[in-house]
């Protein structure tokens, strides 16, 4: 019910966007209701502390980060995962090259996998 999402720019203007239906396992279906993904963290490193990455979620494009240099999200604060935009896809902007780890929590919608349970 977790995954690591990282990604690196080599080039200034680099983004990608992620479907919520690319953290589903092989041969996995959805349970009941829309694909919930949360970001619980942020690690970013970027070569320029004035420009960085951009994250948004939602049809809209919210931002829900917006990181520079070498940042980190909650950093020491303990605040609760990001629930901003959950059922929309993560969509990321780097304005410089470098790099950017979202630790992601799946929520609704995902099975949980349950593997050797009782062995």
């Amino acid at each position: 019910m977790r995954a690591i999402l990282h990604l690196v720019a080599s080039a200034a203007a680099d983004t990608t966007s992620v479907a919520l239906t690319d953290f589903l396992r092989d041969g996995r279906e959805t349970s009941s209701g829309a694909l919930n993904v949360s970001i619980a963290a942020a690690y970013c490193n970027v070569v320029d502390a004035v420009s960085g990455v951009t994250v948004k979620r939602g049809s809209s494009g919210t931002v829900v980060l917006d990181m520079h240099g070498a940042s980190d999200f909650p950093s020491a604060n303990q605040i609760p995962a990001l629930d901003i935009g959950r059922t929309s896809s993560i969509d990321v902007t780097f304005n410089v090259p470098g790099m950017l780890i979202l630790d992601l929590r799946k929520g609704d919608g995902f099975s949980s996998t349950q593997t050797n349970v009782g062995v």
